[in-house]
């Protein structure tokens, strides 16, 4: 498999171009895991690492520890992502409901059953503007 053509900027982030699978470093696994950008519906930061990043991909059965990726790259590479507190960053497209500073996410995942992330203020306009919501 090919990896993705893409600009790397002057503050090491990346622009993809062709939103082709990028290839990413992954703990659980010997070899590097291809992912899509409108693949990625979850990332948090491991419990272990704040380097890591746990992530949830769609039709994938579990999660998926990054190794060595910022929030701020995972972004650029997922454009319909937002993120919603300093430790979370999440698809729009698993916004099942929002209640002022609680996400609910939809159902994707068996241990997603209700689950919910807090919004901080920091991030509350952004998301609202990218949700296309009223304030």
């Amino acid at each position: 498999m090919k990896e993705a053509t893409h600009t790397a900027r002057s503050d090491g982030s990346f622009q993809n171009h062709q939103a082709e699978p990028i290839l990413f470093n992954v703990a659980e696994m010997r070899r590097k895991l291809s992912v899509r950008p409108n693949d990625i519906l979850l990332a948090e930061i491991d419990e272990i690492d704040s380097r890591n990043k746990r992530v949830y991909i769609k039709n994938e059965s579990r999660a998926f520890t990054l190794m060595n990726v910022s929030f701020s790259k995972l972004q650029d590479y997922a454009r319909d992502t937002v993120m919603v507190n300093k430790h979370t960053l999440i698809s729009v497209d698993v916004v099942h409901d929002c209640a002022y500073d609680i996400i609910t996410l939809k159902d994707q995942f068996r241990d997603w059953k209700d689950k919910q992330v807090i919004l901080s203020r920091k991030y509350h306009a952004a998301f609202y503007t990218r949700m296309g919501l009223r304030k």
